[in-house]
């Protein structure tokens, strides 16, 4: 009756036209504007399909009634008349039932604005059992409960209400603290975020006003904000079952109940949060007794453990204070291979890959430490309060330093050049610097030509004499009868180099010594078959065969020469081709290839084996018979050959400068993982 008192009046008070009526688009636009109540009664009701006809049920609303009407204007005699037919239908067809008898019910979605007041306001209206609330705020607690309507308007009993916390606005992902030396090693990381980012505290600018307000408001009287809001501290506190004052008028429960109070406050009930705030209360209760101690007054201490004070838990609800927490992944190591580089992969990474925590502190910067050296993480941070936490930021992608190689071999010396070797630390390196500078030119006192060329060099310092993927260097362009010192760093596939190694001292020798195939005895000392490293300068024999296309058939194909063909060599010469004499090659190693055995299989070989390949640099080379004369191979030729081609007969090289510190192959082998198989 009300609302029909009211529509009377708006239609008294409108500006009708000459025949007293008014349009349905003015009546829609007056009801919206000045009577909102009545609005949405018309809206939540349903009524017949029209203004006028037979009295046919229908779940339209009686203001889509009104507004899908065909006709222009209504006056209020019809308008009236409208509504009681469409009491009458309500009356005819029961009401509250469909055709099928079934019920039609919609439910109002109430959120609470204080629950001391007990003041609550609609927030949506649904057919559905399910909806989506929007336009809340950044980590505040909220109150809602239902409230179900039937088609007469008649309403439930509020549903016991919910508590749900909203999640912290998404903070940036952290990055590398330059301010604080070595950001980057190879067990740890320095990290640093800005609180001053936006979203960096998990509110937006209105929302931290808002905050830095209700918390003078909270110092300024003894009601704070959780009073005023949705969730009161102090009557979620008197409802737990362990609720009593004590002589002092002090109100506790136990701390029993702490898993209780955090579910009623809608903060996760987990052992981790609960022995979280544990913390937190016994932290902030030292806090307490340290000002007072300060200022002259004498603070009692309570124990958290057994019972917990209502001052204490409302100081740790109202508390902006962040916790910064970052997440890493389980970490990826590439395979080391001491001659290519490593592909990084560039696709997009998701934040659940990190799941480890590895650090939780108040600060805006931390250091994450027991990493591994050489090896890909991804690494999120995540904002925590005491009321709510964040989703995890967005991925940076970091790579640790690798760990400080060994300390440089020298494998041999000359007049002008050095050649060293080294070995990575755990888990390899992408790349490797070698460093030099001058120590001594020992001819210095004598010669006055290079006491001035060694002091241009000392100037310098330390020099980069090699950058690449090899770890093995030959260093040229040195003074002669020189003293110098040699380091050598690893870099990660970004650039980023770890400690260097400890430093050798290696000495230039006096006058330039040659390798010629009359002093090979004096040099080739050490038989050394079916043992050959990166480094090494070996001398070997081979059989040459004329095709029958009339070219040689050796190392241009080198699977095609195997011990397999026959030991006497007869089937397998008609096999290969003519035999032409030998060959003998002095040459310094370069590098090793393996080849796994898909390889061999590609390439026709039936069985399927492992095989390494030998990439050398010629020195010098003989023939036994003039027929072979065409295939001597000039010096610094680079040819590579099977590593059973070369130990077909016997094998020597030439000694290193430190022997005792070279590894064997198959030491070097399992220690480098080289071998793809």
């Amino acid at each position: 009756s009300r609302h029909i008192r009211e529509m009377e009046t708006l239609f008294q008070q409108a500006t009708l036209t000459a025949d007293a009526s008014l349009s349905r688009e003015q009546l829609i636009d007056l009801l919206e504007n000045k009577h909102p109540a009545t609005f949405r009664f018309l809206e939540k009701t349903s009524a017949t399909i029209k203004l006028t006809g037979n009295h046919e049920f229908n779940s339209t609303s009686l203001l889509d009634a009104i507004d899908s009407s065909d006709d222009n204007n209504i006056t209020w005699a019809d308008f009236h008349a409208f509504l009681q037919r469409t009491a009458q239908a309500y009356q005819a067809k029961g009401g509250d039932k469909r055709r099928d008898g079934s019920p039609q019910v919609r439910y109002i979605v109430q959120q609470c604005l204080s629950e001391t007041t007990r003041k609550w306001k609609e927030v949506l209206t649904t057919k559905f059992g399910q909806s989506t609330v929007n336009g809340l705020a950044s980590g505040v607690p909220y109150r809602f409960r239902v409230i179900a309507l039937n088609r007469n308007n008649l309403e439930s009993a509020p549903s016991a209400s919910c508590v749900v916390t909203t999640m912290l606005e998404t903070p940036p992902p952290p990055s590398i603290d330059d301010r604080r030396g070595d950001p980057v090693s190879a067990r740890e990381i320095k990290f640093a975020w800005d609180k001053t980012a936006v979203f960096a505290s998990g509110l937006n600018q209105r929302e931290q006003r808002k905050h830095a307000i209700d918390n003078i408001l909270s110092e300024w009287t003894d009601a704070g904000p959780d009073d005023e809001g949705a969730v009161s501290v102090k009557k979620t506190f008197r409802r737990q079952t362990t609720f009593r004052k004590t002589d002092n008028d002090m109100e506790i429960i136990s701390s029993s109940d702490m898993a209780n109070i955090l579910r009623d406050l809608g903060v996760p009930d987990t052992r981790e949060k609960v022995q979280e705030t544990f913390l937190a209360l016994k932290a902030e209760e030292e806090r307490l007794v340290d000002e007072a101690t300060a200022r002259g007054r004498t603070m009692g201490r309570t124990n958290v453990s057994e019972y917990i004070s209502l001052d204490l838990m409302k100081r740790w609800w109202n508390s902006d204070n962040i916790t910064y927490e970052i997440f890493r992944s389980e970490g990826t190591q590439v395979e080391w291979k001491p001659h290519g580089k490593v592909a990084v992969s560039a696709s997009k990474i998701s934040p659940s890959v990190c799941k480890i925590p590895c650090y939780k502190g108040s600060k805006p910067y931390g250091t994450v430490r027991g990493l591994a050296p050489n090896t890909l993480y991804y690494f999120t941070l995540r904002l925590s309060t005491s009321r709510a936490q964040s989703c995890s930021s967005k991925v940076i992608e970091i790579t640790t330093a690798p760990d400080t190689p060994e300390q440089p071999v020298l494998i041999s010396s000359d007049a002008r050049e050095l050649t060293l070797k080294w070995y990575p630390g755990k888990n390899g390196a992408h790349k490797y610097l070698l460093e030099g500078k001058l120590h001594e030119a020992l001819d210095a006192h004598t010669t006055a030509s290079v006491a001035q060329a060694a002091k241009k060099e000392k100037e310098r310092g330390w020099v980069t004499y090699f950058e690449g993927h090899e770890n093995t260097a030959k260093v040229v362009k040195l003074l002669a009868n020189s003293a110098y010192y040699f380091r050598v760093s690893c870099l990660n596939t970004k650039g980023v180099a770890g400690m260097p190694s400890k430093m050798v001292i290696c000495r230039t020798e006096p006058r330039r010594q040659s390798l010629q195939p009359k002093n090979a005895d004096e040099f080739f000392t050490i038989e050394c078959t079916g043992d050959v490293v990166v480094g090494d300068t070996i001398l070997f024999t081979e059989r040459l065969y004329i095709g029958r296309d009339g070219k040689l058939l050796t190392s241009s194909n080198p699977l095609a020469f195997t011990r397999s063909l026959g030991a006497d060599g007869s089937r397998g010469e008609s096999r290969l081709g003519r035999y032409v004499g030998e060959r003998t090659i002095a040459a310094s190693v370069l590098k090793d290839i393996y080849r796994s055995p898909r390889h061999t299989l590609e390439v026709g070989v039936a069985k399927p084996i492992s095989r390494r390949m030998l990439r050398l640099e010629v020195i010098w080379s003989t023939v036994s018979t003039e027929e072979a004369c065409d295939h001597v191979l000039r010096k610094d030729a680079i040819i590579q050959m099977d590593e059973e081609q070369i130990f077909e007969f016997e094998t020597f090289r030439v000694p290193w400068a430190e022997e005792e510190a070279r590894q064997p192959e198959y030491e070097e082998r399992e220690k480098c993982m080289r071998l793809t198989v």
